[in-house]
């Protein structure tokens, strides 16, 4: 049926079926002779749908499901490792667990949830490589939002911003930084990503509305309207508040689970504090690295990078509050960002004890 649109317009506006039956009867008239009833959905790129459509072709869904399985843990493995050689353990395992918590295995055997990750995985690796070079990573955020953009049909494109985030905060926290030039440097990657995106939203919006003589522009215009409003839809009548649309997202963590990672991040801690072989090796690190302050500064720029997706479920009230069960995940970002801000606090807090500590030693 999809024979009877140009080679432009199925490219550009996505056309389907769309009669106003169950999911599985418009499915079923697809495949009859019934009158063809065209919806587009030009405003998105649908880049992995392309990309689906591709694998489909030589696979079933159920083993590209595993090739996608397979492909990201692979990612998130490579990225893992190469966290850790410039962190520790204890950061890795935090970032670990932010992923496990926001429920990431899901993601892995989704074909709309997928791309996303990978992009937010692989441009987090190339983050570590080009730190490790002594090298801006600029471009990359102005690639990667335009990429994000292209592949993700909107379900959780502030993932890949605050994942790549991570390793950089971690990266520009060993330079000799006031505060107030971390936070410059940081909104001016999160205004490169998100100006990547935009350009990337707009111009196909531009082009469809050239190549296929239809209106893209103004159903794009009034659907960012909408989607930032706290309307409802057929299925929606009463309304809602956007605090609703934010509680609808936060509820689907398994807080207690983060709470616990809290209470184990604590428990190292005190461990490592009361331990007598590594009292000394602390206080030779803090008096050759990084002292209380710089600790306290990395301890908010996680805070704050934390607050992202809180502040997209916001904006975006509507599409969060409908879409509750896909948009959540969003909040990887804060689950991994709160625990690495609630390590480098505790971090802070230990360099201060063993300063005393070490004052007091020396009076004695």
């Amino acid at each position: 049926c999809m024979g009877q649109v140009k080679a432009i317009e199925a490219v550009m506006l996505l056309p389907r079926q769309n009669y106003p039956i169950s999911s599985t009867e418009n499915l079923k008239k697809a495949t009859e002779d019934a009158p063809p009833i065209y919806a587009h959905y030009g405003r998105y790129w649908h880049g992995s749908t392309f990309f689906a459509r591709f694998l489909m072709s030589f696979y079933d869904y159920a083993y590209v499901r595993i090739l996608l399985y397979i492909f990201s843990s692979m990612l998130l493995v490579v990225f893992l490792v190469q966290l850790y050689k410039i962190s520790n353990w204890i950061t890795t395992l935090n970032v670990l667990v932010g992923f496990l918590i926001g429920n990431v295995f899901i993601m892995q055997f989704s074909m709309q949830f997928f791309f996303i990750l990978a992009l937010s995985l692989l441009g987090a690796i190339l983050c570590i490589y080009k730190g490790r070079e002594n090298k801006d990573a600029d471009i990359l955020f102005l690639i990667f939002g335009s990429l994000t953009n292209y592949f993700d049909l909107l379900t959780t494109p502030i993932l890949s911003l605050g994942i790549m985030l991570v390793p950089t905060i971690l990266f520009l926290s060993k330079q000799n930084y006031t505060f107030a030039q971390l936070l410059k440097k940081i909104l001016f990657l999160s205004a490169l990503w998100a100006g990547g995106y935009a350009f990337t939203f707009f111009a196909k919006w531009i082009i469809a509305s050239l190549l296929c003589g239809e209106n893209v522009l103004q159903n794009a215009f009034n659907q960012v309207i909408y989607r930032t409003s706290t309307e409802g839809n057929m299925w929606i009548e009463k309304p809602y508040s956007r605090w609703q649309a934010l509680t609808q997202n936060t509820n689907l963590i398994t807080w207690p689970y983060f709470c616990l990672c809290l209470i184990a991040n604590c428990i190292y801690f005190v461990v490592k504090h009361f331990s007598k072989t590594n009292k000394e090796t602390i206080l030779q690190t803090n008096e050759k690295q990084q002292l209380a302050v710089g600790n306290l500064k990395t301890c908010i720029l996680f805070l704050l990078i934390g607050l992202y997706p809180y502040l997209w479920y916001l904006m975006a009230a509507n599409h969060s509050f409908l879409h509750w069960w896909f948009t959540y995940r969003g909040q990887i970002v804060s689950l991994i960002c709160f625990l690495l801000s609630f390590q480098y606090l505790l971090t802070f807090i230990q360099t201060i004890i063993f300063q005393r500590f070490k004052q007091a030693k020396g009076d004695v």
